[in-house]
């Protein structure tokens, strides 16, 4: 091919689907030429986000498109990537590095990645996603500090980082680099990176890979995760979850061990990587994995499993891991145990008789948990077991009861705890089902409330929004030194083989050419992917949903009105009918005593059924598209059958009397509102 141009064909051939990309399109927008060329393919609308440069998508502005007041010049190859070749679409990702002039008049490296997503029409091509980010990397050799703190430019706006108590001490993590900054001694610290020195090497631009504070001591020792496929040194070439302890007084890092996995490391993080801590006094890790907490003691390198099979809600950890309660079946009884791997002990809370301590998470040290009778268990609308609690309680490190949210009638069915902050999802009682109703939210007043050191925006004509790690009181010193750690070679890195893990189910999203996240819930992985024009995808690696793959309207004639039998909920008659389409039989008013329903279409027809929560009908349509039939809730007995749908409405059965029905997507969503919209699937 021409060296301007690149083809991308998927296998089904030229006539399928074609994505054409020039570079010197691509080229167009780096040097701002042939502007109009570009707006013609953009969606600029008020989704845009048209303050920053760090993030730019199809809806900005053709200004911030064509990167605004900057001049920036590629420094190396430009990397390409066929994410997806479908009929319908093909997806490629970018990555490269440009230099530009900043505001000081000296040059700045940023890390780009460019996401496109096109299709190929009769005449034309069709742009259907756009997506740029991009990360200032971060250079001692230019302005880093002012008074008022360490200056990030051009960052992402949840830069990760960590302060010690004292706010003397942060460390941070910018364009896949591990920085740490010393107050008192007016030094900055490369602790890890993958980039050479000069930065040019390909490998640097090989991102997949997450780097993770874990905790910060008062005197600034830290331990910190590498986690995902190693671009170089010790384990290159390999994927898996490195763990690393900082020693800052010595400036040097140690590698405590190494899990080797072949999992990306997004799902590294989620499975693997959920939480570990390094007691270094005691050479101890705690590492906590895909619901097995262990203890291995590195000296010795003796592993001891503290508690297995955790499953979603059984358990919480503090944002540093030093910190971890969770729910212990003694006989029949269930509880509460707290550890503090920092002192190496483990507490039990006492509540009265016939009652449950359900952890829901820590604010700092302090411990929140709902209470709830054993009689308190039921079910939401949509037919999902909850442990309902009448009262939570936040527990300082003393074991002393702080604080007290309680309502009369009114249930908490869970909690996000986020900083300061708690979020009580709530719900009243019918019976055994528990309805939801509106959020409420308390905060913990015992816990400090002056940060030391913040993340904050600024702005500059020429770079827009930028961030900078403030400092609550002035920076008098601004010309740091900079230092580069040593790592301790070991003559052999402890491997720790994890062997087999605890089943969970997770759903994939991709997005904008990356894997986004690992999640629990196929509701919310779609959310996500919506947001993304991305895709779901099931632990079995088949696709469970996906933007803009699926016909304009569909209706499947193959299934036919059915009734509720004698003694038979909607809900079952739904699921026999579901088995009949696909040639099985079964008792299901029996089957249903015990298993869920999504249980019985898996085993029944050997494939991957799935319960959708918090989802409009309208996400449905991708698998309706398929050829499946989709049961939707009203509440947990009572259903419908989707069989059909066009650019408004969706066609359903309704068992209650045989009649088949389209109705519009909004009257719809607010007749499953009862269930909080849930529906039930499978793939093919």
């Amino acid at each position: 091919l021409p060296n301007d141009k690149i083809l991308l064909v998927c296998d089904r051939g030229i006539m399928d689907n074609i994505a054409y990309m020039g570079k010197k399109d691509f080229n167009n927008i780096l040097k701002k030429k042939n502007e109009d060329d570009v707006k013609k393919v953009m969606e600029s609308n008020s989704e845009g986000n048209n303050t920053t440069l760090q993030h730019v998508t199809i809806h900005s502005d053709l200004n911030h498109i064509m990167w605004g007041n900057l001049k920036p010049e590629l420094t190396n190859d430009l990397q390409m990537e066929i994410k997806e070749a479908k009929k319908a679409y093909t997806s490629v990702l970018l990555r490269y590095q440009v230099s530009l002039q900043g505001d000081n008049n000296k040059r700045e490296v940023y890390n780009v990645k460019e996401f496109f997503k096109v299709a190929y029409g009769s005449e034309r091509i069709y742009l259907l996603e756009y997506d740029r980010k991009m990360e200032e990397v971060f250079d001692t050799s230019n302005v880093t500090l002012s008074s008022k703190g360490i200056l990030l430019g051009i960052a992402r706006e949840d830069t990760p980082y960590k302060v010690n108590p004292e706010g003397t001490i942060i460390s941070f993590v910018q364009a896949n680099e591990l920085w740490n900054y010393q107050r008192n001694e007016d030094a900055f610290s490369l602790v890890f990176s993958f980039a050479s020195a000069e930065k040019q090497d390909i490998r640097h631009l090989t991102d997949d890979h997450a780097i993770r504070i874990l905790s910060m001591e008062s005197d600034g020792n830290m331990t910190f995760t590498v986690s995902g496929y190693m671009n170089r040194g010790e384990h290159e070439g390999e994927s898996g979850i490195a763990i690393y302890y900082y020693y800052a007084s010595k400036n040097y890092i140690d590698e405590i061990a190494f899990i080797p996995s072949t999992e990306s490391y997004a799902v590294l993080e989620k499975t693997l990587g959920e939480s570990a801590y390094y007691n270094q006094e005691q050479d101890v890790l705690y590492l906590l994995s895909n619901g097995t907490l262990r203890k291995i003691e590195m000296a010795e390198a003796k592993t001891t499993i503290l508690v297995e099979g955790l499953q979603k809600g059984q358990y919480v950890v503090s944002e540093d891991g030093h910190l971890f309660a969770y729910q212990n079946n003694q006989e029949g009884n269930i509880v509460t145990e707290v550890w503090d791997f920092a002192k190496d002990s483990t507490k039990a809370l006492s509540v009265g008789n016939d009652e449950i301590v359900v952890p829901l998470g820590f604010v700092e040290d302090d411990f929140v948990y709902g209470i709830s009778r054993t009689a308190q268990a039921g079910f939401d609308m949509s037919g999902t077991a909850v442990q309902a609690m009448h009262r939570v309680e936040i527990r300082n490190e003393k074991n002393e009861v702080i604080k007290t949210y309680e309502q009369p009638d009114v249930y908490v069915l869970g909690a996000i705890v986020e900083h300061n902050m708690i979020t009580l999802k709530q719900g009243t009682k019918e019976g055994n089902l528990y309805k939801e109703i509106s959020e409420d939210y308390i905060t913990n007043n015992e816990t400090s409330s002056t940060e030391k050191v913040s993340l904050k925006s600024y702005w500059t004509d020429l770079k827009e929004t930028q961030y900078r790690l403030a400092f609550a009181e002035i920076i008098k010193d601004t010309k740091a030194k900079t230092l580069h750690p040593k790592q301790v070679i070991q003559e052999s890195v402890p491997v720790l083989e994890l062997g087999n893990q605890t089943e969970q189910q997770y759903f994939y999203v991709y997005g904008h050419g990356e894997q986004a996240s690992v999640l629990q819930e196929a509701g919310e992985a779609i959310e996500l992917a919506e947001n993304l024009s991305g895709v779901v995808v099931s632990p079995r690696q088949n696709y469970v949903w996906e933007a803009d793959n699926r016909v304009a309207w569909y209706r499947n004639f193959n299934v036919s009105a059915f009734t509720s039998k004698e003694g038979e909920s909607n809900l079952a008659a739904c699921v026999r009918k579901v088995l009949a389409y696909e040639g099985k039989t079964s008792d299901i008013v029996v089957e249903l005593q015990t298993k869920t329903p999504e249980q019985i279409l898996s085993e029944q027809l050997g494939t991957e059924a799935v319960r959708f929560r918090s989802c409009s009908v309208k996400d449905m349509f991708y698998l309706i598209d398929k050829g499946v039939p989709v049961i939707g809730m009203k509440d947990s007995t009572n259903a419908v059958l989707f069989i059909g749908y066009d650019a408004k409405t969706a066609t359903y059965i309704d068992p209650t009397n045989g009649g088949t029905y389209a109705s519009s997507i909004e009257k719809i969503d607010e007749m499953l509102k009862g269930s909080g919209n849930t529906f039930i699937g499978y793939v093919r």
